[in-house]
């Protein structure tokens, strides 16, 4: 359990843990949502801060434990309860809980040298009717939706001042002009540091379940920080670091094996796996676009905040299946700006990267939000990650569409990236097919032969013809140990498909003893 202050409290979002009034009285459950009107009953009933309970933490015992204080055996009275039994330290009982103390039994547990004692509190230091006030208040003033004497919502004009201070420090970055919005490569690339992707490579099955456990691992951390800074809670660099700093070495291992995780289905809450999947197309295009160490750390900071502000949105409009309406479009854009509220709350990242993240989904044409920017007006790093971004949303499962097949995604990129529509940077586009190719790593395709194979390597040359290694030949599973073929030889991709049934692509990726 741990001690929230009540205007840190998330409002407008589904609580994460049920928070509880000194006294151990139940004020919410987990999932309940919050408005600026409880916190305002809880403020007027004079509850400054609540105890929020871990979601594995029972009520009974929440309100058990919240209903006791740990005294020093120096500091005990006659006549307070013993809330829990009291035991020497060869194991004797010296007294059961619900005891009262008197002058011999404390003299014996000073004998016994206990150092501290649990004792149940008093009624007048549980302060339980300031919980009933407040629950009492909440029942007519909020389910019987009477008046509140006194209060005044949040207008329109507050919130968008609050928007406005969110965004501030951004205004100013953007009046720096385009000089500030352009990198520089100062270091070596960091691709001249790696071996060359082999085609040939073997690994051994643990290698794939460990870069599975990492990823998996990865995105629970991920939602670890992001719920935490939801709350208003700061979060330390150090904790960002170790968990980007986890996919960065997967990522430079064995970037191939990373790419073909990233682009097998799953479920589950889209936008943590969704931050690991940015996080790993920014690594793979810095390397394309030979960025050195420095830039390849600033645009990997940017991948991981650039949509965490979706959890700010109301859950309902987040994950609603159906089209928004024109308001609820208006509040998912904005989800920039929130990012950059977040930001805020860790210390130590890069001056420009407010900016990289609030202009994520501003597009070279314009046609972006949320000011509509264009051009050189946008950061250089942004247009590396609005293209990363996209091609991630396209791959995963979303409440309104089942996820594309990575082939289809490209083709999506392809099209806004064309002539005639030009939403992202050529070069950028270029480096993504580079990167993962036109039939990405990871993919199931039907090669010309009739056999079916998936993606391995991608090929750096030419972006139609990957490495492929075949799984299925003449309708039976081909032994893996065949190496991966060149797609541009005599046998070439005849079109992409989804998995066979009952099938892994990650078995392509291992040969098996």
């Amino acid at each position: 359990m741990r001690v929230i202050q009540v205007q840190q409290l998330q409002v407008d979002a589904p609580l994460l843990y049920a928070i509880y009034h000194e006294s151990g009285k139940l004020l919410h459950n987990r999932g309940e949502r919050l408005t600026a009107k409880h916190i305002y009953l809880l403020q007027h009933a004079g509850i400054e801060k609540v105890v929020a309970a871990d979601k594995l933490e029972r009520p009974q015992r929440m309100e058990a434990e919240l209903r006791q204080r740990l005294v020093p055996t120096k500091q005990l009275a006659l006549g307070m309860t013993v809330a829990r039994l009291i035991t020497a330290d060869d194991g004797k009982v010296i007294a059961d809980s619900g005891k009262m103390l008197g002058k011999d039994l404390i003299e014996y547990i000073v004998r016994s040298k206990v150092e501290e004692v649990w004792i149940e509190k008093k009624p007048d230091e549980l302060n339980a009717a300031q919980a009933k006030a407040y629950l009492d208040k909440v029942k007519k003033h909020i389910e019987q939706n009477e008046a509140i004497p006194g209060y005044i919502p949040p207008t329109t004009t507050k919130m968008a001042a609050d928007m406005l201070r969110d965004i501030g420090g951004v205004l100013e970055l953007e009046k720096l002009g385009p000089p500030s919005l352009r990198i520089k490569v100062e270091g070596d690339p960091l691709l001249k540091r790696l071996p060359p992707l082999d085609p040939g490579q073997r690994r051994a099955k643990q290698d794939i379940l460990n870069q599975r456990q990492i990823y998996e691992a990865s995105a629970k951390k991920i939602e670890v920080i992001f719920n935490a800074l939801r709350s208003g809670v700061k979060v330390q660099q150090a904790d960002i670091d170790r968990v980007i700093g986890d996919i960065l070495r997967s990522a430079l291992k064995d970037r191939c094996l990373l790419l073909a995780i990233m682009h097998q289905p799953r479920q589950g809450e889209y936008l943590f796996t969704h931050t690991i999947n940015v996080v790993t197309l920014a690594v793979n295009l810095a390397l394309v676009l030979g960025y050195d160490e420095k830039l390849l750390k600033e645009l990997t900071y940017g991948a991981f905040f650039n949509d965490i502000g979706m959890l700010m949105v109301p859950d309902d409009i987040r994950n609603k299946p159906a089209k928004l309406t024109d308001a609820e479009a208006a509040e998912m854009r904005n989800h920039t700006t929130y990012s950059v509220r977040m930001l805020k709350r860790v210390e130590g990242m890069p001056p420009m990267l407010p900016l990289v993240v609030f202009q994520s989904h501003e597009f070279v044409d314009g046609s972006g939000y949320p000011r509509g920017k264009s051009g050189d007006e946008i950061h250089d790093l942004t247009k590396v990650l609005s293209v990363a971004t996209f091609y991630s949303a396209m791959i995963s499962n979303r409440p309104h569409r089942a996820g594309l097949q990575p082939y289809k995604a490209i083709e999506n990129v392809l099209r806004e990236a064309s002539a005639k529509v030009q939403k992202y940077d050529p070069g950028i586009v270029k480096a993504l097919l580079k990167a993962v190719n036109i039939f990405p790593v990871g993919s199931w395709v039907k090669l010309t032969d009739g056999s079916v194979g998936v993606v391995t390597v991608p090929n750096q040359e030419e972006f139609a013809c990957p490495y492929v290694r075949v799984l299925v030949k003449d309708g039976k599973l081909a032994l893996n140990g065949q190496p991966a073929i060149a797609t541009n030889q005599a046998i070439k991709i005849e079109k992409a498909i989804d998995a066979p049934a009952g099938t892994d692509a990650l078995r392509a990726f291992y040969v098996e003893a």
